[in-house]
């Protein structure tokens, strides 16, 4: 099993620049396929019935463009920029233009657009997707980026991938996963697993007095040697800091280039009145981060 089919949702955002680049980095690990995904507002059944009357009566509109043989909703200005950053993206790192498979097996790349409701319509995609890449929601001032990561993790099914907004040069060479004993944890460290065998080193985090009930990190550890993965086991102290800071300073002591873990053991209103680990990293982090719910 491997990663071979990429999400990547396209906004008309600089951030989204960062998550097309992170996800042909990851599609040319696997010789994966990544999809570009737009999705523009649904027209209201009134709406597209105003504007087919008035093609109809030979009146121009900017919702429509003519074609051969009949008016066809045109793409607006946010579509538009929206393909041209996936194509100046695909073209500038070699990667070809193709929506079926193809034998033997290379990186290519493709642009969708959808109408629909922006974080649900893209989880609902994401279900047939190996993993999907998202632009971290580091500077997210209408938090549109954060509701469509939540979006994806909660009604998807699928890992998330968030990227951060300086492309790393390399991802999943060196892997830190923390651990605490979770279901949460099981669940992302069995995704993490298709990265393990290609890494040049794993480590294994845990923090004291912060693992629930279940297997211990030298357990974890001994379970990935079956595996033929020789992790490292990582000990620290939380002492007085916030846990994500500790997090992410292991992840940086061990020059990490990918995070593994768990999101939201709590839910994400109570993240936010908490100031939860989840979003404490998905705003601070400088590296990827893979999570799944």
């Amino acid at each position: 099993m491997s990663i071979k089919t990429i999400l990547v949702p396209v906004p008309n955002l600089l951030q989204a620049r960062s998550a097309v680049e992170t996800a042909f980095l990851v599609a040319r690990r696997f010789d994966g396929h990544v999809v570009g995904l737009h999705v523009r507002p649904a027209f209201s059944e009134d709406k597209i019935q105003a504007v087919m009357e008035l093609a109809s009566l030979g009146r121009s509109n900017p919702l429509l463009r003519e074609t051969g043989d009949a008016p066809v909703f045109a793409e607006d200005e946010d579509t538009r920029a929206a393909r041209q950053l996936f194509e100046d993206v695909r073209k500038a790192m070699r990667v070809e233009s193709r929506d079926k498979p193809c034998d033997p097996p290379e990186i290519s790349g493709a642009f969708k657009v959808i109408a629909g409701d922006g974080p649900e319509a893209i989880a609902e995609q994401a279900r047939i997707f190996d993993l999907v890449i998202t632009s971290q929601p580091r500077n997210d001032p209408d938090h549109g980026l954060r509701e469509t990561l939540r979006a994806i993790l909660f009604h998807s099914g699928r890992p998330v991938l968030s990227a951060p907004e300086r492309i790393p040069e390399t991802i999943g060479e060196t892997i830190l996963v923390a651990w605490s004993s979770s279901a949460l944890s099981a669940r992302a460290a069995a995704i993490g697993r298709l990265y393990f065998g290609r890494a040049r080193k794993v480590g294994v985090l845990t923090i004291a007095d912060q693992q629930g009930d279940g297997p211990s990190a030298e357990e974890f550890v001994e379970y990935l040697a079956w595996h033929d993965i020789n992790a490292t086991l990582i000990e620290a102290e939380l002492g007085r800091r916030r846990l994500g800071d500790v997090i992410l300073d292991q992840a940086a002591a061990f020059d990490a280039d990918l995070l593994v873990m768990g999101a939201y053991s709590q839910s994400p209103f109570r993240e936010s009145l908490t100031r939860g680990v989840t979003n404490h990293i998905l705003s601070h982090a400088e590296l990827p981060v893979l999570l799944t719910h």
